[in-house]
């Protein structure tokens, strides 16, 4: 990229790609679950990796059909939840991802957020651990779509223009091909090396470090 491509918007992943909430999203899931639906069992074995509240919420109650009312009181028993376990354990900024948004904001580089979590989730983690909201100019959260890629979509509806999509799962490689976005995979979450060589990346990163030269 070079500097004509300045306007371009950089869609973040959040969870394993700008911060670790040490389970915390998981232990609120379960407790919404158990609050609205009264078990949480169906949560075992489910992984997060990559996917959104509505596809996780979907799968556990094994149904596409999610009845609006208990779905609007799941996502509100979850960010009380959620806000409890961040009070007790807050949220940690990946390694080099609170210098990277900040240079990108001074630089003048458009951010948004392409993220599984329901959108206060979102910024409730992300104020957690130091994020700043303004940062942020726009967003695809994980309670308007089951599919990660329809996401993308809406995030580059909202955004037109280039996009840079960077993530640590395949799922984010994916959901930046659904656009015809940059991909860039980080090493610093939930999949391993191989997965995220295997799914073919435009940037496969170690770590955050080089991303201010990159989109830069």
């Amino acid at each position: 990229m070079t500097s004509s491509d300045l306007a371009t918007t950089v869609l973040w992943d959040v969870d394993g790609t700008l911060l670790d909430v040490r389970g915390a999203g998981r232990r609120a899931f379960a407790v919404a679950l158990t609050r609205v639906w009264g078990d949480a069992r169906a949560l075992d074995g489910i992984s997060f990796a990559g996917a959104t509240d509505l596809g996780v919420l979907a799968q556990v109650l094994d149904t596409s059909q999610l009845d609006g009312a208990r779905l609007r009181a799941f996502f509100d028993e979850l960010v009380v939840a959620l806000d409890a376990e961040l009070r007790a354990t807050p949220a940690r900024p990946i390694a080099g991802a609170l210098d990277v948004t900040r240079a990108l904001t001074r630089a003048g580089v458009p951010q948004g957020l392409l993220t599984g979590n329901e959108e206060r989730c979102a910024h409730l983690k992300l104020g957690s651990a130091g994020f700043e909201r303004a940062w942020f100019c726009v967003g695809a959260f994980g309670h308007e779509h089951a599919d990660r890629d329809e996401l993308a979509r809406l995030a580059a509806q909202r955004s037109p223009g280039r996009h840079v999509v960077v993530g640590d799962t395949p799922k984010d490689v994916q959901a930046a091909r659904a656009i015809g976005a940059v991909a860039v995979a980080v090493c610093t979450g939930f999949a391993p090396r191989a997965a995220l060589e295997a799914a073919r990346p435009d940037h496969l990163l170690d770590d955050l470090g080089a991303l201010v030269t990159l989109l830069c």
